[in-house]
């Protein structure tokens, strides 16, 4: 028998809570290497420190250890409005966060062309509690709802419009995703 895993104690809310933290660094911070880089070179000193700060905690959030501590040196190495990063830094940097990058746009794939069979989907009376769940999420404009997104794949519905509103979730555009999910009730 196999030991444990971490992931095996986490609840689906938690697992889908992870997803969406790695889908927002994916969004978010594809640029992200660039900006420091151009930051330093315009002398803008400042602005690098304080965007290797963000990747810093990015990287803490999604437990990317090496990420972290490559965005803390850098970080550390521009405190003080002083510039006194290497180019072994900033190798660093980037191949943690190349690295990091490429992990999550591959658990991106694999996830959106996951899809659910007719055993695995939501029978209606379900997917209408979930469905009405996600909406007074909406509703109050609680992030939380973006923890549901693999639940709402199981809905026995439109493909399209489930994407459609996972994504207006993911950009915290509620007032679509309400108008959305209203045409997604079975």
């Amino acid at each position: 028998m196999n030991a444990p895993q971490a992931d095996d104690f986490i609840s689906e809310a938690d697992r889908e809570f992870k997803i969406a933290l790695q889908k927002s660094f994916i969004k978010n911070s594809c640029g992200r290497y660039n900006e420091i880089i151009n930051a330093i070179k315009s002398g803008d000193i400042e602005l690098a420190h304080r965007l290797a700060h963000t990747m810093k905690g990015n990287a803490a959030q999604l437990n990317e250890k090496k990420l972290r501590e490559a965005a803390a040196i850098v970080e550390n190495e521009l405190k003080d409005e002083k510039n006194a990063v290497t180019e072994k830094h900033l190798k660093d940097l980037e191949t943690e966060f190349t690295s990091v990058l490429n992990k999550y746009k591959q658990l991106q794939d694999d996830k959106e062309t996951q899809t659910y069979s007719e055993t695995d989907a939501l029978e209606p009376e379900k997917a209408n509690e979930l469905l009405e769940k996600i909406a007074s999420l909406l509703n109050a404009g609680d992030p939380e709802c973006i923890n549901h997104t693999e639940s709402i794949k199981r809905i026995p519905r439109n493909s399209e419009l489930k994407k459609q509103l996972i994504q207006q979730m993911d950009d915290f555009n509620f007032a679509s995703a309400l108008v959305t999910l209203n045409k997604l009730k079975i």
